[in-house]
């Protein structure tokens, strides 16, 4: 089925909503960094991005002036100079790869910098999927087919194949399904692939943000070029009451409330396979989370402002107070980049925020913090065995009860490397007169 205009609108909403956000990514260079304000450029954020940018502009999307056009020297300079590193960890071929990809998917091929990289005899399987889908956007299909077909389809699935390009042996199949689709080759072998993808989906597994957005990218790209039937038609019955028949011009919406059971019942009457998706809305009940330490240490205390411990579950209105956040990289898989803390905070507390005093110096072990009404985000780094330790100034502001959500640290693209203490109710009590 199509898209609801609905969806479409919250769509091509959140689209808007990324090219403005990626437009204060952009470093003076033209490559992007991976925070906004950063000044050093992120080869695979650039790569990424400018991915994000060509396809939204190949589908009538308004880009901020000169946003794409700085971002396309950028690569033309970074492509043409590339050499290839003695470390395959640190700068991996994929990373080329990919840029020159994406230089073709924006009309500006550097073809003198594609042809340097196909004549390594040991490229990774990757970045051989990745160029010969340069090759085939810039319609020089023999090259592409015989590099693709050079080697086998397996990935690896080793973390450090996959260092500084955030990926996986699932987004990987991504890629490599995408240049099937481009090379128009081996329909069976692209069937496999939409169908492996499709699963992991469909399933409870953990993606990353980078995993998720390559294999939508490549499920939407194998449905606009496979032959589909856009005529289908099913009977639809709802607690046992008269069928009803539908079919691809009929609109139907029905909403359901929590308060009664319905039981629904579509019998597929066409030729097509129909897939039935079930949207549920609605305010979240308290969750009950269990504490968490899986790779990563973390501890929590709060403190009045002589340093003493305090108990948060009840707070006289107009106590200042700090959270302490203690996390610790217990050395077991080697340094870790990219670490996630998000502290939300019940609605009757007020975060201090630091950065509006006079003085103030950001910190230089973290990445970057994001400092909001209600929460505290902060990216960081652990080496093996190193600690740091987070400060929050809060003040107990509004009286009532209200409830403290989870602290939770993780890898943002790792889900093996994480840390969670769970939420728990607090009150705020009113000053007596």
């Amino acid at each position: 089925m199509d898209l609801s205009h609905a969806q479409s609108l919250a769509i091509d909403k959140n689209i808007k909503a990324a090219i403005k956000k990626i437009y204060s990514f952009q470093t003076p260079t033209g490559g992007f960094g991976y925070w906004p304000g950063s000044k050093t450029v992120s080869d695979w954020g650039t790569n990424y991005a400018g991915h994000f940018l060509i396809e939204a502009k190949n589908r009538a999307y308004v880009l901020p002036s000169g946003l794409i056009d700085k971002w396309i020297r950028y690569q033309q300079r970074t492509a043409n100079a590339w050499q290839r590193p003695d470390s395959k960890v640190s700068a991996p071929d994929i990373i080329q790869a990919y840029r020159l990809y994406t230089l073709a998917l924006a009309g500006k091929p550097a073809i003198g910098a594609m042809n340097r990289l196909r004549s390594y005899a040991d490229l990774s399987t990757i970045a051989r999927w990745r160029l010969a889908s340069a090759y085939a956007l810039i319609q020089q299909h023999d090259i592409a087919r015989k590099l693709a077909f050079r080697q086998d389809t397996k990935v690896s699935d080793d973390h450090d194949a996959h260092y500084n390009t955030f990926g996986s042996k699932s987004r990987d199949q991504a890629m490599i399904l995408e240049a099937l689709v481009e090379l128009d080759v081996n329909d069976d072998l692209k069937r496999q692939y939409i169908e492996s993808i499709s699963k992991q989906l469909n399933s409870s597994k953990w993606f990353s943000t980078q995993e998720t957005a390559y294999m939508l990218l490549a499920i939407s790209k194998y449905l606009s070029t496979s032959k589909r039937s856009t005529n289908f038609s099913f009977d639809l019955n709802i607690d046992d009451a008269k069928e009803v028949y539908m079919d691809q011009n009929t609109i139907f919406n029905q909403d359901f409330s929590m308060q009664t059971k319905k039981r629904c019942r579509l019998k597929n009457t066409g030729s097509s396979t129909i897939y039935v998706n079930l949207i549920r809305s609605g305010i979240p009940i308290e969750t009950k989370e269990n504490a968490v330490q899986n790779n990563l240490n973390m501890t929590i205390r709060y403190q009045d402002l002589n340093n003493r411990d305090l108990n948060i579950k009840q707070l006289k209105q107009g106590t200042d107070f700090k959270a302490i956040v203690t996390i610790k990289n217990p050395g077991l898989l080697g340094a870790y980049y990219h670490l996630a803390l998000s502290q939300i905070f019940p609605g009757g507390w007020e975060i201090h925020n630091e950065r509006l005093q006079a003085g103030y110096t950001v910190r230089s072990d973290i990445d970057y913090q994001d400092i909001r009404d209600d929460r505290v985000l902060t990216y960081f780094g652990l080496q093996p065995k190193e600690q740091k330790e987070f400060v929050v100034n809060l003040h107990a502001a509004y009286p009532g009860v209200y409830y403290l959500p989870a602290c939770h640290v993780e890898a943002m693209y790792d889900h093996d490397i994480r840390a969670l203490q769970p939420g728990t109710w607090v009150r705020v009590t009113p000053v007596t007169k």
